[in-house]
């Protein structure tokens, strides 16, 4: 073990912390690693972030819209403002059909960047995390050191954890759809019969029902996608701290991590709520410019999490731990990656 970690986590601070900790134990944990590095945490939120965003310069194509080869557009002598009433419909649907082009492309180029290029630096985040609670000094670069080693892995676990939310996900939302589409057609029913002159009052228990199907449905839908984020979640924590893991025994043993820890990380995640709404209000006041604080606030509850990995992972003793295969000596480092 690290002798910064082993001096660190022997004194007297953490030895009072009760064995099961409480939100509020991981915070002040997370309170005393953060002192003295909050400005590179920042920065390292901040740029996870924007790999994991799309860029505004985007160019678009000049149109042949108007008479001489481009859009025309009139001004107002009045009020200095675009007269858009002299654009005829035809050069309008044009408009609207590369504006729609414009927003596919850039969602899907941000969805190709988001997991190609931040796919490893989520793994590369959260080794800067534990880094931090090892007592060592967070470095920028271990934000991108993936890109180096375990780059597929990375892509093969972001793939696997949208494909297990999908899979677990997708009967509920088989049913969210069917009840939509009868809550809609009911609904349609009874709006032209309304527009007749005689109201089907017999519709209204469908749309009732459907509604509160509907409700319902949703509430499931949302109860599991939950409860499979939290299981599976800590895959990218153990991936990142053993990257010579094959990506289905990071996920199992996230899930086995979790294994009666899934309410203890949502009562941690809801003690920032109130920081949330402060931060909120504090946007919304300031015009937006509040809304650094969330660079911070990201960051806090950031290292808390990884101070509750660290805690129910038994780090400190991993080669203790309940369930097999942490050990990274238990991995031949020529496996398959998957």
């Amino acid at each position: 073990m690290d002798q910064n970690r082993q001096s660190y986590w022997d004194n007297q601070f953490y030895q009072q912390m009760p064995r099961q900790k409480r939100a509020s134990d991981y915070r002040a944990i997370a309170r005393r690693v953060m002192k003295g590095n909050l400005g590179i945490l920042v920065l390292a939120v901040f740029l996870a972030g924007l790999m994991g965003a799309m860029s505004s310069g985007m160019i678009v194509p000049e149109l042949n819209l108007g008479s001489n080869g481009k859009l025309e557009i009139n001004f107002n002598t009045e009020t200095g403002l675009p007269d858009f009433s002299s654009i005829p419909s035809a050069e309008w649907r044009s408009l609207f059909v590369v504006f729609a082009l414009a927003t596919a492309t850039a969602a899907v180029f941000s969805l190709l960047w988001s997991f190609f290029a931040g796919s490893p630096v989520m793994l590369g985040y959260r080794k800067l995390h534990l880094d931090l609670i090892d007592g060592k000094k967070p470095q920028i670069g271990t934000l991108f050191s993936y890109f180096r080693q375990g780059y597929v892995k990375s892509l093969g676990l972001r793939f696997a954890y949208a494909l297990i939310q999908l899979l677990v996900n997708l009967p509920l939302i088989i049913a969210s759809a069917i009840v939509a589409i009868v809550n809609f057609a009911s609904f349609g029913v009874l709006f032209f019969s309304i527009l007749r002159g005689e109201v089907a009052w017999e519709l209204l228990p469908i749309l009732l029902g459907s509604f509160l199907l509907l409700s319902l449905v949703a509430v499931l839908t949302s109860v599991v996608q939950l409860i499979v984020t939290y299981q599976y979640g800590f895959a990218f924590y153990v991936l990142a701290e053993y990257p010579q893991m094959r990506v289905i025994d990071a996920l199992r043993n996230s899930r086995s991590l979790m294994k009666g820890n899934k309410w203890r990380l949502f009562c941690l995640r809801l003690s920032f709520l109130g920081w949330q709404i402060l931060l909120v209000l504090s946007t919304v006041c300031t015009c937006g410019l509040g809304g650094i604080g969330g660079l911070f606030l990201t960051a806090y509850e950031q290292s808390a999490e990884a101070v509750f990995y660290d805690d129910v992972a038994n780090r400190a003793a991993a080669r203790e731990t309940e369930f097999p295969s942490i050990d990274p000596n238990d991995y031949d480092p020529n496996a398959r990656p998957f």
